[in-house]
């Protein structure tokens, strides 16, 4: 799980340098106050750094062997939710 913590802060990262990475440097980037390659010039370094500081720290912490944890289940295998929760998160 850790990992694909790593994995959400390397795709922030990532979008974080694009124009299209997030909602203001959208705005701007349509506007015209800004170029791609103003966006990508200036945020890809701190974006590499941004990920790459919490993967290195915990290429360095994360040693051993991971075992997962033992799965509890139903003893009937049903489905924890009711129809009415499953349509409600659909709408």
């Amino acid at each position: 799980m850790v990992f694909a913590g790593i994995v959400v802060v390397a795709a922030n990262a990532g979008g974080a340098w694009s124009p299209i990475g997030d909602v203001t440097t959208t705005m701007l980037w349509i506007g015209g106050q800004l170029t791609t390659m103003t966006i990508i010039k200036t945020l890809i370094v701190p974006s590499i750094v941004a990920m790459m500081v919490p993967l290195t720290v915990l290429s360095f912490t994360m040693k051993g062997d991971i075992v997962r944890p033992v799965e509890v289940g139903n003893e009937d295998d049903s489905d924890p939710t009711t129809a009415f929760e499953r349509n409600l998160i659909f709408f």
